[in-house]
């Protein structure tokens, strides 16, 4: 759904189903994921928390704090790219959004890791350095304080062309969630050109914790890698 503006604050609500292991949670126990107003009150699940499975335990992280620090990364094109376009649009309106919700929001990296000719060694080095990125990512808020880790990592719009060669890799390493906005899977990129971004993406879409998806269109294709549609 889209953001919705009401008393000065912004509220994004994804209403989704779940089962069987941890998911960020929202009001009276139903399944979902919310960005709620710093100061705003935070609804509670069934077992008492935000992440869970309803019975009170959790599959990677502890509870989360809201409001939290989120890591924000876009493959295709940063946020402050030079170069209008939608993407570059929707990508700065997403974290506008968790600002205006109370988060802190740090665009942690402008990497790019779109690949438009399906040039398999130099998809080879683009995934090479976006692990690069991810090892010093870690490597710098594992040395720093805890209190400046993110407690969520939010990647917006990868698919074959634009894989996340980060996100995964750090979520892993500081073992906290890792949400997908527009993230898109086609099966007829599994043998290709493409074929090194594609399997990046299925490895990302079967971890993502959650997968937001603006258009109904991303559904189907999203449901033949994971078919837990409560991630969706």
């Amino acid at each position: 759904r889209a953001p919705a503006l009401s008393d000065g604050h912004v509220q994004v609500q994804e209403k989704v189903r779940t089962s069987g292991s941890g998911r960020l949670r929202s009001a009276g126990g139903a399944a979902g994921w919310g960005i709620w107003a710093a100061g705003e009150a935070m609804p509670e699940t069934q077992s008492g928390g935000l992440y869970g499975d309803g019975r009170g335990s959790c599959s990677r992280v502890p509870l989360l704090q809201w409001p939290m620090r989120i890591a924000f990364y876009a493959p295709l094109k940063a946020p402050n790219h030079p170069t209008a376009s939608g993407d570059r649009r929707v990508a700065r309106l997403l974290m506008d959004a968790l600002r205006l919700a109370g988060h802190t929001v740090e665009l942690v990296s402008e990497f790019r890791s779109f690949e438009r000719n399906g040039d398999a060694q130099r998809q080879q080095a683009l995934s090479r350095e976006g692990a690069s990125v991810a090892e010093a990512l870690c490597a710098r808020w594992q040395s720093g304080p805890a209190d400046q880790r993110p407690a969520l990592w939010f990647t917006y719009h990868l698919y074959y062309k634009a894989p996340d060669w980060i996100g995964p890799a750090v979520c892993r390493a500081l073992g906290i969630p890792y949400v997908v906005a527009e993230g898109s899977h086609a099966a007829k990129r599994a043998n290709g050109p493409w074929a090194l971004g594609h399997a990046a993406v299925e490895q990302a879409l079967r971890m993502a914790d959650l997968l937001l998806c603006p258009t109904a269109f991303d559904v189907a294709g999203l449901l033949q890698v994971v078919p837990d549609c409560g991630r969706i």
